[in-house]
């Protein structure tokens, strides 16, 4: 209830969420207005999932990458929720409100930190997108047969033998959060 009436303040349009899952997922591109006090001093401000694992964010979030890009997301092919990381720009923070669909005012989940924010995004031209890659993500859905081992600041696909396959930059528990299991 109380981010509800806070962030309809800070955005100034009635945010009606039904549930908190649709209230934090749908708000995330919006964050850096709805926390704007909270993020001053900062470069960078970002989301991720409870239920992620992370790799080494140090060999993604580099000086290099920070300097020249303005989005950092997980995958390439689209603004992840369980992990991106947003420049603290007004212009960055006010690309939510390109939005032509109402997300941010509907009550349902939208999806809009991904769906969404990724078609804004998208349709920049002049915008500095950086991801890191859909080889640099995995997640828990049987089907795909993903595993993972941390090994001191690095994660690890394994394969069924237990050997290292690649590294991760995040490993995502979907599956195990769906009862029954």
């Amino acid at each position: 209830y109380h981010l509800k009436k806070y962030a309809s303040v800070k955005l100034g349009f009635p945010v009606v969420k039904e549930t908190p899952y649709a209230l934090t997922c749908d708000l995330r591109p919006a964050f850096g207005v709805v926390f704007e006090e909270f993020l001053r001093g900062y470069d960078f401000f970002g989301w991720t999932d409870l239920d992620v694992v992370w790799g080494n964010l140090v060999q993604w979030l580099t000086p290099d990458n920070l300097a020249c890009f303005d989005i950092l997301t997980s995958v390439s092919w689209r603004i992840h929720g369980p992990l991106t990381v947003l420049r603290n720009s007004p212009y960055v923070n006010s690309l939510y409100r390109k939005d032509t669909t109402g997300a941010l005012q509907a009550p349902e989940h939208r999806e809009f930190d991904q769906q969404g924010f990724t078609q804004i995004v998208k349709d920049l031209p002049a915008f500095r997108l950086r991801v890191n890659g859909a080889t640099n993500d995995a997640n828990d859905w049987p089907t795909l047969g993903y595993s993972c081992r941390l090994q001191g600041n690095d994660l690890w696909e394994v394969d069924e033998k237990g050997e290292d396959v690649r590294p991760l930059l995040i490993y995502h528990f979907q599956r195990i959060k769906r009862w029954p299991l």
